[in-house]
């Protein structure tokens, strides 16, 4: 009970020191860009690790900001994220791929949003309360929450009728049960 009550009472603590709602937002719309990148490029270093081949990263759904290479993985950067849609992608030719590269493919994207998590946390508890750079890494820290709780295995819908969208967790729990069969 003493652990609920700490993770609850962190949660609340977190929550009460956010700027304020119209300016939450604001922090939350900028960091999520850089947090989703993080993200993304989790997964896509495993596949270009584990497949080789092109890999391509695409991040936010409106306002080109920047194509670049980062060694050999090529990434799209637009300005924002549509509420509606996957935030981001990590594209790769998946035709090699084994359960097991699926499964270390779809953690390594929540495992560097919880090591992104983790940094932004420790520099938040050390920044001075209020203002932009607290803000921003408040913002960067509860977005990459949702990063990292991508693990919960689920499947959705982008939209009504729209393509289906599965978590990591989904894709990880799916690799797991294929490799348990064939073991």
């Amino acid at each position: 009970m003493d652990l609920l009550y700490s993770i609850a009472d962190a949660i609340v603590r977190f929550m009460d020191s956010g700027p304020g709602l119209p300016i939450d937002l604001l922090y939350i719309v900028i960091a999520s860009v850089p947090v989703t990148l993080l993200h993304e490029l989790g997964h896509a270093a495993a596949a270009r690790y584990l497949l080789g081949g092109e890999v391509r990263v695409t991040v936010g759904n409106v306002g080109k900001l920047a194509e670049l290479t980062l060694g050999q993985i090529k990434v799209a950067i637009n300005a924002f994220d549509h509420p509606a849609r996957v935030a981001g992608t990590a594209e790769f030719d998946a035709s090699r791929a084994t359960a097991r590269s699926v499964l270390l493919i779809a953690l390594a994207g929540p495992a560097a949003s919880l090591a992104g998590t983790a940094i932004t946390a420790w520099a938040l508890s050390a920044a001075p309360p209020g203002g932009i750079v607290h803000g921003l890494l408040w913002a960067a820290t509860g977005v990459g929450v949702f990063g990292f709780l991508n693990l919960v295995p689920l499947t959705l819908h982008e939209r009504r009728d729209g393509p289906v969208v599965q978590t990591d967790g989904r894709l990880a729990l799916d690799a797991l049960r294929i490799a348990r069969a064939l073991s």
